[in-house]
């Protein structure tokens, strides 16, 4: 192109010195704009031949800079007026060609045809130009699938480049077009021999073309040959990336692109994040290849449930697309598909179909169109019909497409297996189970199936929906086969990920890709059959329960063993990164400093290469692969582990019910035996009571369900044969089961054994293979730190920042029942400061450390300062917590009145944002505007979990509904009690209801005096709260759980 411009140039003599040299200037500095704003001031006559001249530069100019549309309306112009030229005006023909390449370039083939034709029938001469104008009216003929056509002006175009200038770079490329002919007919052999021959040309002239190279390589990609593909593209990459003086064109993009398309078909995401950290997509010239690795990084983003990344890389594709494009163009497909994505995830069904439907129309008014490309979207629009149960459209959509897909003879791509699973699924609602298994068995099953990575989710979606339909039509033997085996390949994945995502990407890739409602559905109906599918579900079960708080402890433990300062760094940059986020967080959009954005995603970009650096050490992966065989190893012949499990009960269709089911395990178990217990709707009818009542209403409720027998009934009487002669339980909650304290339960009538059950909580089952019950011990250089007796009013954190209107709150003080809990305001609590008094009395006594604080001196600071610290310790927090439940659920209509920084919590879609704990100077930020990002005395459960703790033996929780968070299942509770477990505290008292002070004051000093007489935690809580059994109800002392 630069070559044309300059022919140009010289042609307009008649111009001043002046103009010419500037734009001669700017041109040679390939300072295009500049060149391009000279031209503008030129004044030209329409006419004549040199206005079209410069028209001509003006276009040139134009696609050089990647202008599509301007440089389309000039050459329209020019297009127009070169009949009306005198026959004097010398190379008009040769103007034909030029326009011919842009219409081309533009997807308009047949305005590019008509225009080579007229170039070709006026020349009359077999120059290089008019063997390029009947190249690309080849090129035209096989985009039109008029193959036979193609092949004869290939062989014409090849006779006349050896006739001309022998085998010169010009006959290796019309090689390199012909080879993909070849390929479009799926005559490989014959595509990979001119391919070969045209690299063997390339090679000898030393010319540093590349593109016959990159083509071989997407053919072998496309037939599945991966390794061969990434050994040429690698070749292709290392030769530009080795030589300074190759400019990297777009077949160096075109080769990273595909490098990029080959990890994403095999799901190597870990790559695939690698890669898109390493390559800045600024740096790609070439818009065409910038749109297509930006629709690559859509699809990714897509396939792991990314969305928040998925918008921003559809706006940056959209923008570009907008900004060089009109909205017919074939460009505009991609873009239409990607917000339709979008649109259907956010839940707005009916603007989707119309962007999917823009894209089709596009696609149906081009006959070259990608029939695939057609076929995709017409099955994303067919899912979003089935979704609304419009099955007539969606079965006209799925056909469609199926249709397409028979055409092009793709069966064994990734999309059309997405469009199998949608059509099956389509013949399942409809009750259609053999349709639906007969379109599976002959489509995927027996053929497309091994074409899939075992790696990407399709593979392990396809698995399920088939073991569904199966299980629908009641074959249940093939059915659990096809659980299992999607099971281990989802387990697979899941390890496949931790490497490299965050923890709330990994949770948005949990919620598009967790399957396990459906398999414990099937678990809870065929119980007893299949033993191998029962070892799968709990193996995997293990997993999930270990993920969401074993991720950070994993990097932690990784980071503290390490001598990789890099490593060090990164981590210390990290921590320090999310604390200010969390603070920045906490304010509205409009108070966020411009950088946010910026920070944040550094801060993910942070997490991913800590965890990958730490993932280096062998125990890595080992940790979250804990087997059930490894749990039963560390139990002994009178203990059992019981594994709780939750579940949306799936049966041909969603019933709406949740049911509770239990994995138990004992030292002769032979595989882990299921146990289906009760419906959740019987469990939350025995927890019901009225948070808005009073302390005496919520006392007589809670004395109510622990007194009486039935709460114990539900979850021990169909587990009464298994606690037969054990006396120790390690248990695991899932649900609501988190809101019951089970040592508080009675268990006798359901053990048959004269001794009473020890229950241990732990988090999962595999904590057993660590598990070690804590003790005080001065050997260890144990530590308590201690707060309690908590000015809320003011802070020494915050005593510089004070001002005269400081905000005044009323101290209620209630004497025996007063209660550690507030929603509008919180008053001091005179019974923590001699709770932890005492215990400050009895440590020293036993030899111990202690650090006391109370008053202005309770800070947020003083808890985050022992983030990072390496000798054991204590933490005990008497104090006001605050817990609200989900926003969209459970808020009453009435009742709350609050703004500033507490409405910010109760409103958050974040459950670790509703619930924390109040310390020094609270009161003066929970009513106030949330503009400040001081510390503010509030301690959110989102900050607890960015700490170290992991030093810290034990947290005492003594404040009110601390056990308590968002149910999420198996993964436990969003709230506090996550929290601390995420910052790696190893034991944990917390509440579950408003706790009474004086009693609360009472039970932890049995407990600390035990503790202090050489009993574990565990016996000197339970040993606690038997004392305070023998004086009290239940309300007064089982609110307190211990999670070990």
């Amino acid at each position: 192109m630069k070559k044309i411009i300059l022919i140009v140039l010289l042609s307009l003599s008649y111009l001043s010195y002046s103009q010419l040299d500037s734009i001669s200037y700017y041109n040679g500095k390939g300072d295009l704009l500049n060149a391009l704003r000279c031209s503008d001031k030129m004044n030209l006559s329409k006419s004549n031949s040199d206005y079209v001249e410069l028209l001509t530069w003006k276009a040139e100019l134009q696609y050089e800079i990647g202008n599509i549309k301007e440089s389309e309306k000039y050459y329209r112009v020019i297009e127009n007026g070169l009949d009306s030229l005198k026959n004097e005006f010398i190379g008009k023909e040769f103007y034909r060609h030029e326009i011919g390449v842009v219409y081309f370039d533009n997807n308009k083939f047949e305005e590019a045809e008509k225009n080579f034709s007229i170039h070709i029938n006026e020349i009359k001469d077999n120059d290089n130009r008019v063997i390029n104008s009947i190249e690309f009216i080849a090129e035209i003929s096989k985009k039109n699938e008029n193959y036979n056509k193609a092949d004869s002006l290939y062989q014409k175009v090849i006779e006349l480049r050896i006739l001309k200038n022998g085998k010169d770079e010009m006959y290796s490329k019309t090689l390199t077009l012909y080879a993909q002919l070849k390929e479009k007919e799926k005559k490989y052999e014959s595509a990979e021999s001119l391919y070969n021959e045209s690299i063997k040309i390339n090679s000898t002239l030393q010319n540093n073309n590349y593109k016959p190279n990159v083509f071989k390589a997407m053919m072998f990609s496309d037939i599945k040959r991966y390794k061969e593909a990434s050994y040429e593209l690698n070749n292709v990459i290392s030769h530009y990336d080795d030589n300074i003086n190759i400019k990297k064109d777009r077949f160096y993009w075109k080769a990273k692109i595909e490098q990029f398309s080959i990890i994403l078909e095999l799901s190597y995401y870990n790559e695939c994040e690698i890669f898109i950290k390493n390559l800045n997509i600024e740096h790609i010239d070439d818009i065409k290849s910038k749109l297509e690795l930006l629709d690559l990084y859509c699809i990714y983003y897509h396939s792991i449930n990314n969305f928040e990344k998925l918008i921003h890389f559809v706006g940056l594709s959209s923008d570009i697309r907008v900004n060089n494009f009109d909205d017919n163009n074939p460009e505009m497909v991609k873009g239409f598909n990607n917000m339709a994505i979008i649109l259907k995830n956010s839940g707005d069904l009916d603007k989707a179909i119309e962007y999917y439907k823009e894209a089709i129309n596009i696609q149906l008014n081009n006959k070259l169109s990608n029939k695939k490309i057609t076929a995709t979207i017409l099955k994303n629009l067919g899912d979003v019909y089935l979704e609304l149960n419009d099955y007539e459209n969606a079965m006209l959509c799925f056909n469609t497409s199926l249709k397409l897909f028979e055409k092009i003879n793709d069966n064994y791509s990734s999309e059309f297996c997405n469009l199998i699973n949608s059509f099956s699924f389509f013949f399942h609602e409809n009750g259609l189970y053999e349709n639906a298994i007969d379109l599976y068995k002959k489509n995927i099953i027996d053929s497309n199936l091994k074409n899939i990575s075992r790696l990407n989710p399709v593979y392990t979606s396809t698995l399920m929906n088939y073991g569904i339909f199966l299980d629908s039509n009641l074959n249940s033997n093939l059915a659990s086969d096809y659980f299992t085996n999607a099971i281990n390949s989802f387990k697979s994945q899941n390890l496949e990920i931790l490497d490299f995502l965050t923890n709330s990407e990994i949770d948005s890739y949990w919620l598009g890709n967790n399957y396990t409602d459906v398999i414990k559905s099937f678990l809870k109906q065929n119980s007893t059959k299949f033993i191998d599918f029962n070892i799968s579900t709990y193996n995997y079960d293990l997993l999930l329960k270990n993920l969401s708080l074993r991720n950070q402890q994993r990097i932690k433990n990784s980071i503290a063993q390490s001598n990789n300062t890099e490593l060090k760094d990164k981590y210390e940059r990290f921590i320090a990164n999310k604390k200010y986020l969390t603070k920045i967080e906490e304010q509205p959009l409009d108070n966020r400093p411009k950088d946010y954005e910026t920070l944040k995603t550094d801060t993910e970009n942070l997490e991913k290469d800590i965890t990958r650096l730490s993932s280096t050490f062998a125990d890595a992966k080992k940790a979250l692969s804990i087997n059930w065989k490894q749990v039963q190893e560390k139990l002994k012949p009178n203990e059992l582990a019981i594994d709780l499990v939750s579940f949306d009960f799936y049966d041909k269709k969603w019933t709406g019910e949740v049911m509770y089911g239990a994995f138990v395990i004992t030292r002769d178990s032979k595989f882990p035996k299921y146990i289906s217990l009760f419906e959740e709707k019987a469990l939350y009818k025995l927890l019901e009571r009225n948070n808005l009542a009073n302390d005496t209403i919520q006392a007589n409720a809670i004395n109510k369900q622990y007194m009486e027998k039935a709460l114990a009934s539900l979850f021990f009487e169909p587990l009464k044969n298994e606690l037969k002669n054990k006396e120790v339980c390690y248990l695991s909650l899932s649900g609501l089961a988190h809101q019951v304290n089970f040592t508080a339960l009675d268990v006798a009538p359901f053990i048959e054994n004269k001794k009473a059950m020890k229950f241990h909580i732990l988090n999962s089952p595999s904590e057993l293979l660590s598990y070690q019950s804590a003790r005080f011990s001065t050997q260890k250089n144990m530590e308590f730190q201690l707060f309690g007796g908590i000015n809320y009013e003011k802070s020494n954190a915050l005593v510089s920042k004070e001002t005269t209107d400081e905000l005044e709150m009323e101290v209620t003080i209630h004497k025996d029942l007063e209660t550690r809990s507030g929603i509008e305001k919180f008053g001091y609590l005179n019974g923590t400061y001699t709770e932890v008094k005492q215990i400050e009395a009895a440590a020293k006594n036993k030899g111990f450390t202690t650090q006391l604080f109370t008053e202005t001196n309770a800070t947020e600071e003083q808890i985050k300062s022992l983030s990072g610290k390496t000798t054991p310790y204590v933490l005990h927090l008497a104090t006001h917590g605050f817990f609200f439940p989900n926003p969209d659920k459970e808020l009453p209509k009435e009742g709350f009145s609050l703004d500033g920084k507490s409405n910010f919590y109760k409103m958050s879609d974040d459950p670790m944002f509703r619930s924390g704990l109040l310390l020094a100077g609270a009161n003066k930020f929970w009513r106030k505007p949330n503009n400040e990002k001081i510390e503010d005395g509030i301690l959110t459960a989102n900050e607890i979990s960015n700490l170290d703790l992991s030093a810290c033996q034990l947290v005492v929780l003594s404040a009110c509904e601390t056990g308590l968070g968002q149910i999420k299942g198996s993964e436990g509770v969003f709230g506090l009690q996550r929290a601390f477990k995420m910052a790696g505290a190893k034991n944990i008292i917390m509440s579950l209801w408003k706790v009474p002070d004086a009693q609360t004051s009472e039970l932890f000093h049995y407990f600390y005096t035990e503790c202090f007489n050489g009993k574990s935690v565990h016996d000197a809580f339970q040993s606690a709260q038997e004392q305070m059994k023998s004086k009290y109800n239940p309300y007064f002392w089982a609110g307190f759980i211990l999670l070990e």
